[in-house]
């Protein structure tokens, strides 16, 4: 097959979780002998007003095209060379590649994708999130009854595009776990007691209370450690002795989630919780709060500690649950672990390629 991704921005340096499955995919594609671009749209040459907004156009046109993004290629993460990367994109239509599939990976893309002529590919729009909950909302529930195939990574994802449109079809494919890049390569049994959580500025990502958790939980547990890690900038501020990792590597990642006792996802809705789901396969406990995309891989108080969103205080009392019962603490790391083994890539990429050869055959 040949399939053409259309994502909104191209991040040179910033790793991002929901591009890293598309990455993901494109690579696993790619390597089972599909031919695959992936087509950003972020600098897309905008419409002619009047010739000095023209001219002045033009120069940043040229800027990103010729410097912006020089060399072009995605420096935080290891893309097969034979993936097409189409960047500064221009809406015009009859510019798309021709291509068998056609996939739509926000919102912000949904429009463009539908409005394309047949020889670009059978239209598929897949869903990391509802992006109406996003700081900029790009009309996102309107996109969900384009007429696009909808594939959802998440169950709760499929209800709320239901809710709204009770007859458009939405097929299920969830995440996965890169079990070479996270291995599981210390005992849940001798961990030191240390808590890691990932820091985002998005504040849909509940940090702010994770922090809040932390802080009672170092003040009456001064001998624990805590690790954060992510792409905003160091915290500054805090009351509580941290280590931070700026950008981690996926090698960094695997080493903070296997020495942690514990790993906090404090997010008030979450698309998946891809963090999540490495933690545990690493070994680490999860605490989390109730964020719709967890529910696809835990179970309270079997697989994971499960609180209310938006609560300090819920989030404090379940951490200190498993940091008093080493017991639960097992039980809970052990039973995360286990469940994660059955989401593999190979698993996501069958049930992928399976949902766009059927409607390509329908097409």
């Amino acid at each position: 097959m040949k399939i053409n991704f259309v994502m909104p921005i191209f991040y040179q340096n910033k790793p991002v979780g929901g591009f890293k499955i598309i990455y993901s995919y494109a690579n696993a594609l790619v390597r089972s002998g599909d031919d695959v671009t992936i087509t950003y749209m972020s600098d897309a040459f905008p419409s002619y007003r009047s010739i000095g907004y023209f001219l002045k156009q033009m120069t940043r046109y040229f800027y990103h095209k010729l410097f912006k993004y020089f060399p072009k290629k995605v420096k935080w993460f290891a893309l097969d060379k034979r993936i097409r990367l189409v960047i500064d994109k221009t809406p015009i239509k009859y510019t798309f590649i021709n291509a068998d599939v056609v996939i739509a990976t926000a919102s912000s893309t949904a429009k463009i994708v539908k409005s394309l002529p047949i020889n670009k590919g059978t239209k598929f729009y897949f869903l990391q999130h509802d992006e109406s909950t996003f700081p900029v909302d790009h009309d996102t529930v309107s996109t969900w009854g384009l007429g696009l195939h909808l594939v959802a990574i998440a169950q709760w994802i499929k209800d709320r595009v239901q809710k709204k449109y009770p007859n458009v079809p939405v097929s299920i494919v969830p995440n996965f776990v890169n079990f070479s890049a996270f291995p599981f390569s210390n005992s849940i049994n001798h961990r030191k007691r240390i808590i890691s959580m990932l820091i985002h500025d998005d504040p849909i990502k509940g940090t702010v209370y994770g922090l809040k958790a932390l802080q009672i939980i170092k003040n009456k547990f001064p001998d624990v450690g805590i690790i954060l890690f992510g792409t905003a900038e160091k915290p500054r501020g805090l009351d509580f002795d941290f280590k931070y990792y700026h950008n981690a590597s996926e090698p960094e990642l695997s080493k903070i989630y296997n020495e942690s006792m514990v790993y906090v996802m404090p997010s008030i809705l979450e698309g998946w919780g891809l963090t999540a789901t490495e933690a545990m396969q690493s070994g680490a406990a999860l605490v989390t709060t109730k964020n719709g995309g967890v529910d696809d891989f835990t179970t309270a108080d079997f697989s994971a500690i499960k609180v209310s969103a938006k609560s300090v205080l819920a989030l404090a009392t379940g951490i200190e649950r498993l940091l008093t019962n080493d017991q639960l603490r097992q039980f809970i790391a052990k039973n995360g672990h286990d469940t994660i083994q059955q989401f593999t890539l190979e698993r996501s990429i069958k049930l992928f390629k399976n949902i766009l050869i059927a409607e390509m055959k329908e097409k």
